[in-house]
């Protein structure tokens, strides 16, 4: 099976949206995502817009979006630009949708693929495998595992960031 649901702004939104995907999809694992974290090269990507999805893995789950402000589907974009395990907020990112589905189901060229900059699906389970073998280890993104994305909208700099953005990339 392979879905999409729409996210609204406030906790009872999301609650319906987590419980049908529960429907959908059965009893899965499933948790509160309070942040996204992006490797530092993407951040271009999301600021020009063309970073529009994001696709994300969690062994036998899923991750909702859930932040501590009153829009629950907003969430803080964070990067480590030293690669030292210290996450820096650069901004916030509104989740209107969000897709779940098994790998097996996934269509060769559903949006939030190319909107997450992979070329196909094989390559997207092939590179979301080298992302995620080292966190949960070693284990392989097989054809039954869920993958969800998030659809990636109104990206919004911190000011400090936004000065450090413009010295940097110009």
């Amino acid at each position: 099976m392979f879905k999409e649901y729409r996210l609204g702004k406030r906790q009872q939104t999301i609650d319906a949206a987590v419980q049908q995907i529960i429907a959908d999809f059965g009893e899965v694992v499933h948790s509160a995502e309070e942040m996204l974290r992006f490797k530092y090269d993407l951040v271009p990507e999301l600021v020009e817009g063309r970073h529009k999805w994001t696709i994300r893995y969690k062994p036998n789950g899923f991750r909702h979006p859930c932040s501590n402000t009153y829009e629950k589907n907003v969430l803080p974009v964070c990067i480590d630009p030293d690669e030292n395990g210290n996450w820096e907020t650069i901004g916030h990112v509104i989740i209107p949708r969000m897709v779940v589905g098994h790998v097996k189901d996934w269509p060769e060229r559903h949006k939030a693929i190319k909107g997450s900059g992979w070329r196909f699906k094989s390559s997207m389970v092939e590179g979301m495998s080298e992302i995620y073998r080292p966190i949960y280890h070693n284990r392989w993104i097989r054809n039954r595992e869920l993958l969800f994305a998030y659809q990636l909208s109104q990206f919004r700099m911190t000011p400090e960031f936004a000065e450090q953005y413009k010295r940097v990339f110009g």
